[in-house]
């Protein structure tokens, strides 16, 4: 559906900030340390980190330093660090043949139940016309995988819009969802998006003498049609950062070396498309499925 495209964008170094770059071991290895970060101190054994009075620290004698002494190993912990991931840019199959070839099933409004009787000897004829309101409702479901599969370190939103805009099919009106949401695990990875068009529908009838007809307004549901649909998730990393004036940031946005670290730590294993900027890019997949009242009609019986 999509064709995997590389970013001419290059990673942005935030003004003023240090950037995050990664930190080597004494081998020339990458480490998963990055500058610019705050990391806390945290002793091997107790896991207990070390702390400050903003004047000293405790430091072991001269006479007790011993590299094999485990009470003195120490590894490094980032602070904290959060992803956004925002899923957009959709795009879909042919909604347009989806529709079309969809089970059309009728639904019968009830409520809009009339009878009209001519007890004369001549013709009547009479213009019927109703308002009301069709339901329609479309539901955004992605592919339950590894690409979705997000941390607690994750918030997750969309902007799952019909971005083909309005589509008008046998009477029927898709109307461009302006909604922002909110997917989580315990939704099953899905949005269901629902919304009311309103419509008039006249006819003209003629009821013969001394009899009666009965009339009944029908919808036409296209029920459970379905087209695959695309999108990409762009993730973006924040966390605490030291200035080059050396004073610190609180949760602000890190650089493309630090995000993709973070992926790293979080086992994320998405499909990925790309870098733009300072956001990581994958694709998910899915599909999009539709209930949707389509042509309106009058059913006119004798009676």
């Amino acid at each position: 559906m999509r064709e995997e495209t590389k970013s001419n964008y290059s990673p942005q170094v935030r003004a003023g900030m240090v950037p995050n770059l990664r930190v080597k071991n004494h081998n020339g290895q990458d480490t998963n340390i990055l500058e610019g970060l705050v990391y806390c101190i945290k002793h091997k054994n107790t896991g207990v980190n070390i702390d400050s009075n903003g004047r000293a620290i405790y430091m072991a004698a001269p006479k007790h330093n011993n590299n094999g002494n485990e009470w003195q190993h120490w590894g490094v912990e980032i602070t904290q660090y959060r992803l956004e991931a925002t899923i957009t840019g959709f795009q879909y199959g042919n909604l347009e043949a989806a529709l079309a070839n969809a089970v059309r099933t009728p639904h019968v409004l009830s409520e809009y139940h009339g009878v009209i009787r001519n007890p004369t000897n001549a013709s009547v004829s009479s213009s019927v016309s109703k308002s009301f309101e069709k339901v329609n409702t479309i539901t955004w479901g992605f592919n339950r995988s590894s690409t979705l599969e997000f941390s607690n370190k994750f918030t997750i939103s969309t902007d799952a819009k019909l971005s083909i805009g309005a589509l008008n099919m046998g009477g029927s009106i898709i109307r461009e969802s302006e909604d922002t949401i909110s997917l989580s695990l315990q939704e099953n990875q899905q949005y269901t998006y629902s919304y009311t068009s309103a419509d008039t529908i006249s006819h003209n009838v003629n009821v013969l003498p001394n009899s009666s007809i009965s009339i009944d307004l029908i919808i036409n549901q296209a029920r459970d049609f379905s087209v695959p649909l695309a999108a990409r998730v762009k993730i973006e990393g924040f966390s605490d950062r030291v200035k080059q004036d050396g004073n610190f940031v609180r949760d602000t946005e890190v650089d493309l070396a630090a995000v993709q670290n973070s992926l790293e730590l979080e086992n994320y294993q998405g499909n990925f498309v790309g870098t733009e900027g300072n956001q990581v890019i994958f694709e998910v997949n899915g599909a999009l499925i539709g209930d949707i009242a389509c042509e309106s009609i009058f059913d006119v019986k004798d009676c």
